[in-house]
């Protein structure tokens, strides 16, 4: 059985995500100029990442300034 299709996501900021049926992808400028590859264990850490700068920052919507809690 063949994967689903996703289609490539723009994410903002010239930042495009797509999916190989292994890797998250992530391209600049365009949704076929691939930079990143994540594995799924890559990807997890960066979830894991994020979760832990939502825990240490809240993020205020003054550009892109982000005041600790």
């Amino acid at each position: 059985m063949a994967e689903p299709q996703i289609e490539p996501t723009h994410l903002g900021d010239g930042v495009y995500a797509s999916f190989d049926g292994y890797h998250i992808n992530l391209a600049v400028n365009h949704h076929t100029n691939h930079a990143v590859a994540l594995e799924p264990s890559v990807m997890q850490a960066l979830i894991m990442f994020g979760d832990q700068i939502d825990r240490t920052y809240s993020v205020e919507r003054y550009g892109s300034r982000a005041v600790r809690s």
